[in-house]
């Protein structure tokens, strides 16, 4: 008889790493072909297993390299890096958030040169958690396009800057025996980077060009498991630059057509608007209007053009008159970039006509009107020095880090503050230094109480001569205080004369 029993025990322990005949070998009192014929002549409920391991044994030239089936469990031992994932639990949440004006919003801010970029490094744990440390990486890097495949581009990765500061624990690698544990709860690490003044490619994101900046925490993980890392978080920075000379309107006109197009605004910054006016003499069929950036890329001897429309507008008919339309820019736009000889990025606002004639004819005009945009105003004197983006280095941001608070020294209950002893001369030295006669200490208390008597006397004597003194002294009172309200009213209306200025005469 078959045991089914022993069969499906054997089975149950077996290690998904080792084999399944190492679980099922037979027993030693017994020859092994006795006790595999014994185990195949089971019942039917099991004639899938003993299916199974016979076809191991026949297909196996050595009984102890036969895995099992996939399916089956082992109670009884733990892989290594099962173990080393379970002693190191996962955060609930771990992320990091950007201040703007000093609360933390859902759209990231732009930053230009010299900003202060200001944020959280948010960790919820629900269970302690043993690391050595956790930092915090910002990171600058340019990926522009090296050479051309027949279906690709090779793009050259070249690193900006890479700085790194430690919001928790020790900055030196500890071994794991030293490390730090973090109780569970939410905790919060501020941070603080001061940007160089130094003109960084402005944040572009494009399939010739990406420039991008990232802030990343991260953690080391025991048992030599790999980093574990938050979510980059994309960092919006815009170039300081502004148009050599301020330029006036722009005007153009279609005398065929009766058309005239005035732009009053042609410096523009990110977040700014294009304002548009049309003046027609006779009504117009159809009129566009397109906000639009031209990108031009030079790769192994060879220009690539690419004309992206950012903001567009259309309308079927404009009555006689004059038609006003403002273009908005979005805040997130690469400024005008035209010293790069590898990349150009020119802006332009295009507005075309259409008039429909007799005879099915159409009558229609283009208007091109080139315009720059720049991070600043023409007005704006602020200069910072210029970077080109494929210059290969540039001053790196740096984390600030707030000095420790030293705790005020404690003085001892049994100790007093210490005495301070003021080296002053006594009276002797100083009449005696005079020329005048010493003075007993007597003699001068003497003296001392005889002068108070007599100021008594002289009050009293005062006070009965004279019964409108005190009268008199709150007189003087009110006018001292109406003297200083009328000093204060000269102060906060300072259209008032003043009583010591030229054109006030004395009378």
């Amino acid at each position: 008889m078959s045991d089914p029993a022993l069969l499906a025990q054997g089975l149950h322990h077996t290690h998904p790493h080792t084999h399944a005949l190492a679980e099922v070998q037979p027993l030693p009192q017994e020859p092994a072909s006795h006790a595999w014929h014994r185990r195949s002549s089971s019942g039917h409920s099991h004639n899938a297993i003993a299916a199974v391991v016979v076809a191991a044994v026949a297909g196996a030239t050595t009984p102890a390299t036969t895995p099992p089936p996939a399916s089956v469990p082992s109670p009884t031992s733990t892989p290594r890096s099962i173990l080393a994932v379970s002693s190191s639990p996962m955060p609930k949440l771990f992320k990091i958030e950007i201040a703007n004006n000093g609360e933390c919003k859902s759209s990231n801010p732009v930053f230009y040169p010299s900003d202060l970029i200001q944020g959280m490094v948010y960790l919820y744990l629900d269970k302690p958690m043993t690391l050595p440390a956790l930092k915090i990486v910002f990171r600058g890097e340019s990926n522009y396009p090296s050479s051309r495949q027949q279906d690709h581009l090779d793009h050259h990765m070249r690193r900006l800057f890479s700085v790194a500061m430690t919001l928790w624990g020790s900055r030196d690698p500890l071994p794991e025996e030293q490390w730090g544990q973090l109780p569970p709860g939410n905790h919060i690490f501020p941070f603080t980077i001061q940007l160089p003044d130094k003109n960084l490619p402005a944040s572009f994101d494009h399939p010739w060009l990406k420039n991008q900046y990232t802030l990343t925490a991260y953690y080391r993980r025991p048992n030599g498991l790999s980093k574990w890392q938050s979510k980059a978080k994309p960092i919006n920075f815009m170039p300081l630059s502004t148009p050599g000379t301020e330029h006036g309107p722009i005007q153009e006109s279609c005398p065929k057509m009766g058309t005239a197009l005035l732009l009053s605004h042609p410096d523009l910054a990110p977040g700014g608007r294009v304002h548009v006016k049309l003046t027609a003499a006779a009504a117009i069929d159809r009129c566009q209007f397109a906000l639009s950036r031209h990108i031009r890329a030079r790769i192994n001897e060879t220009t690539y053009k690419e004309d992206e429309v950012i903001c567009h507008y259309e309308r079927k008919s404009i009555p006689k008159g004059e038609f006003s339309l403002v273009l908005p820019i979005p805040k997130i736009t690469p400024p005008t970039t035209e010293s790069s000889s590898a990349l150009k990025i020119t802006y332009s606002v295009q507005v075309s006509i259409w008039n429909e004639r007799f005879f099915f004819k159409t009558e229609s005009h283009n208007f091109d009107f080139p315009i720059v945009i720049r991070t600043l105003p023409s007005c704006d004197n602020r200069t910072c020095e210029g970077l080109d983006w494929c210059e290969p280095s540039v001053d790196r941001p740096m984390f600030l880090t707030e000095p420790p608070m030293l705790p005020l020294p404690l003085y001892e209950a049994d100790q007093s503050p210490p005495k301070y002893a003021l080296d002053l001369p006594a009276y002797e030295q100083v009449a005696a230094a005079d020329g005048g006669s010493t003075i007993s200490s007597t003699a001068l208390e003497s003296l001392s109480l005889e002068g108070q008597d007599q100021d008594q006397d002289q009050d009293l004597q005062s006070s009965k001569l004279d019964p409108n003194d005190d009268h008199d002294r709150a007189s003087t009172h009110s006018v001292e205080s109406s003297s200083s309200e009328h000093a204060g009213h000269e102060q906060v209306v300072p259209d008032h004369p003043s009583p010591h200025h030229p054109s006030c005469s004395p009378i």
